[in-house]
């Protein structure tokens, strides 16, 4: 498992949020740092991607476009990232609905890096809810 260490860091948090959902890495074989010229100084692994659904989500458009409003400025807090992004995100809904919604949000001081994939998940399922 080290050598997927980096698949599930932090500075990844995007790529490891809308993958999971889809894409478990599995470590098949280590590679031999002799075997790689010149020799690297970290550990090189044979990795194998299958697509899989580990969580699901209501609507996965939604999901993926989430995930890029709030990855797209870093350091921000949830709340903020969000805030201008209702017509992209429901654009059926008046922004005093969406300003409650944000002021209601529990998780809205949180920056999305620490968040995991499946509470962006359910982020995106309570949004997705707003369309109605």
């Amino acid at each position: 498992p080290e050598p997927l260490e980096s698949f599930h860091h932090p500075t990844h948090a995007v790529v490891d949020s809308a993958d999971s959902r889809r894409i478990p890495p599995n470590c098949n074989i280590g590679i031999d740092d002799v075997v790689v010229h010149p020799q690297p100084r970290v550990d090189s692994a044979l990795v194998s991607i299958t697509p899989s659904r580990r969580f699901p989500v209501a609507d996965p458009a939604l999901f993926d476009e989430l995930l890029r409003v709030v990855f797209s400025q870093r350091r921000k807090m949830l709340r903020n990232s969000l805030g201008s992004a209702r017509g992209r995100l429901v654009p059926n809904i008046d922004s005093e609905e969406w300003k409650g919604f944000l002021a209601d949000l529990e998780m809205g001081s949180a920056r999305p890096e620490e968040l995991t994939p499946e509470e962006l998940g359910m982020l995106a399922d309570a949004i997705f809810g707003l369309r109605d």
